[in-house]
């Protein structure tokens, strides 16, 4: 997942690794940053936490480590001492990862090239990129159905009808006129499939 700071990628994240480990199946929760998963406890009984020392030799050997169990592995965040060697992990099982940065999709590869994950590695182990933005929520007290024409619509919802009505912002004093109040996070999900990886790897 990818996204600025404080944009919720590490819930989302946390909640895709629930539902992928079904049944029990273990998590380990990686980090070499102590507070990292503090929002989130109480854990799940089959989920463990393990902190890493911040630096490449300490996070090799913790991936290492979980080369003898089928756990499913989130790292957070990726940074210049853990990319390298979880991208190498990721050649064999599912990992999870977090990666600060405002890069969506493919563009998410520039930024771990700049922590050491050259361009064919990303194309040749990255299953899913989950870009998280976070943007002005409507107020649900005044937003008011939008008056957009066909052709807007079919533009911005090319592949069917939107799930609701489209509502534009008003104002109100619950939200002190803004026609906003807080704040809602909108998703760029990106597959990558084998079929594709070498397309991926000439356009990078």
């Amino acid at each position: 997942t990818t996204g600025q700071s404080a944009s919720g990628k590490v819930t989302i994240l946390l909640a895709l690794a629930e539902a992928m480990a079904a049944q029990g199946r273990a998590v380990a929760l990686l980090t070499d940053q102590p507070d990292q998963f503090e929002p989130f406890r109480p854990l799940p009984a089959s989920w463990r936490e393990v902190c890493v020392q911040p630096n490449r030799i300490a996070w090799q050997h913790a991936l290492q480590s979980e080369s003898s169990t089928d756990a499913l592995l989130v790292v957070a965040p990726l940074n210049r001492e853990n990319a390298s060697a979880t991208m190498a992990f990721a050649c064999d099982r599912w990992v999870f990862a977090a990666l600060d940065t405002l890069a969506a999709g493919l563009d998410s590869s520039y930024a771990l090239r700049e922590m050491g994950v050259p361009y064919d590695a990303f194309a040749d182990h990255v299953r899913c990129v989950w870009s998280q933005f976070l943007v002005e929520a409507l107020c649900d007290d005044c937003a008011a159905d939008a008056a957009i024409s066909p052709e807007e619509l079919e533009f911005l919802f090319h592949t069917g009808r939107p799930p609701g009505p489209v509502k534009t912002e008003v104002g109100c004093a619950a939200c002190e006129g803004r026609g906003t109040k807080g704040r809602v996070a909108i998703s760029d999900v990106t597959f990558v499939t084998d079929a594709a990886r070498p397309v991926i790897k000439g356009a990078l």
